[in-house]
């Protein structure tokens, strides 16, 4: 009998006179690994109940925040567009809802088809998530009541007769609906603080350019005017742009506003609506016409590459100016970086793991850090171009000029572990000192 089946043969009648059973091995109990969210406030939520109402030929959604005291409202056959921002209880709509193509809507022009080539040069393809000039809406193609409120559209054509060669208005006939795909996620981030995040797909097979003069409405925002209303325009620092600074009824008048934000408010300041860009874009434009309808849109041109989804945000605030403009400083100054690990490569041969990725902030980011199961590794660089992200997320400072290094890359041995899988994190932190992660992985650890 050899010596090692004899050694065999003896634990095991050892085993069997001792009355014990074998003591099982534990087995880790592993920790689920879950990535982030891309919105700079995570996962904050304060919204509340959903609530349907069908009035006249309309269906429109709104959503509370958590105390109940402000909502927001949706009209589904506009496409979504925003027709309430206010208080709840006494029904103070900042917003002007009296018709197609006001209250917060989007809008997108194509430079190449700029105009319908006729005499008289009317609107060329524009398309509006509200509806066209003819009236007819852009039905929503779903709703989605879950962590807030989600729509879905396919804008129409604002000119439906565009490619015409008369001048015909073009009415009649069925909406034409553009090639474009809407989705958008309202969420209140404070009792006050309307978060609107957007998503634009261009589903056509053609870039859609848009030039400086014929700008993105990202979104155009039209509010309550008049005496009885919000007939005050103030920018960041208080000032009242009325008065001779405002044309004759019946001029449009462009006027550029600079610090991210303005807000329309009442006679006396004390309650009202503001919108700031994320993007932290530096003008905005005003339109007045002889209604006195108040029209701000974000002033920067992005394009729309096909097949490609453009992604940006907006957030509605709501109060007097005094407390609109602690609202907008304090996000000014509270969001955090967001962006994404891409790459998380492992080369099995040499055990070191290649990883890549981006990250945006309103401002700048000041230091990234690599963390595995919170433990710091090492600092990363931005050291490479990430062109294509700042043409899906345009209009970020980061960005400007022609700028693009927004991109990370680093290679690092992979850590022994315990046999679960380890959380590999990227950390930001940007100018104001808001940390966040940004990105988080899961890799398989070497065991020795």
């Amino acid at each position: 009998m050899g010596l090692a089946l004899f050694v065999g043969v003896v634990s095991l009648l050892l085993w069997r006179n001792s009355g014990r059973e074998p003591v099982p091995q534990p087995i880790p109990r592993c920790p689920l690994i879950n990535d982030v969210s891309l919105r700079p406030f995570g996962d904050r939520e304060v919204s509340a109940r959903v609530e349907r109402i069908a009035h006249d030929q309309f269906n429109d959604d709104f959503l509370y925040n958590k105390e109940g005291s402000v909502k927001v409202g949706v009209r589904e056959q506009w496409g979504g567009s925003l027709i309430f921002f206010g208080e709840a209880a006494d029904s103070m709509n900042t917003l002007d809802d009296s018709a197609l193509g006001r209250g917060v809507q989007l809008r997108f022009h194509d430079e190449a088809r700029a105009t319908q080539r006729c005499p008289v040069d009317n609107p060329g393809w524009i398309a509006a998530q509200a509806g066209d000039r003819c009236g007819q809406g852009s039905q929503v193609d779903a709703v989605i009541t879950q962590h807030g409120l989600m729509l879905t559209t396919i804008p129409t054509l604002l000119n439906p007769d565009w490619s015409a060669r008369d001048c015909n208005k073009g009415c009649g006939g069925l909406v034409k609906k553009s090639q474009l795909r809407v989705t958008e996620a309202l969420r209140f981030i404070n009792s006050h603080v309307l978060e609107v995040e957007v998503a634009v797909t261009n589903l056509s097979d053609r870039d859609i350019h848009t030039k400086h003069g014929e700008r993105n409405d990202f979104p155009a925002l039209f509010a309550r005017r008049g005496a009885d209303n919000l007939p005050q325009l103030r920018n960041a620092n208080g000032e009242v742009l009325s008065g001779d600074r405002v044309p004759a009824s019946g001029a449009n008048h462009e006027l550029r506003i600079p610090g991210g934000w303005a807000t329309y408010q009442n006679a006396q300041a004390s309650y009202g609506i503001g919108i700031f860009w994320e993007n932290h874009n530096e003008f905005v434009r005003v339109l007045e016409d002889e209604n006195e309808v108040g029209h701000l849109s974000s002033d920067f041109a992005f394009s729309l590459p096909a097949k490609e989804t453009v992604y940006g945000r907006y957030y509605l605030l709501l109060g007097g100016y005094d407390a609109v403009k602690r609202l907008a400083e304090d996000l000014d100054h509270t969001l955090a970086p967001f962006g994404r690990i891409e790459l998380n490569r492992i080369e099995d041969d040499t055990r070191t793991v290649t990883l890549s990725g981006w990250v945006l902030d309103n401002k700048d980011v000041s230091s990234l850090e690599l963390w595995i199961d919170d433990k710091k590794i090492s600092d990363l660089t931005f050291n490479s171009q990430r062109a294509d992200i700042c043409q899906l997320y345009p209009g970020y400072s980061m960005c400007a000029g022609g700028h693009s290094r927004i991109g990370f890359e680093t290679t690092y041995r992979r850590p022994e572990g315990n046999g679960c899988a380890q959380a590999v994190e990227v950390r930001a932190r940007d100018g104001d000192g808001n940390v966040r992660v940004i990105g988080r992985k899961s890799i398989t650890p070497v065991v020795y």
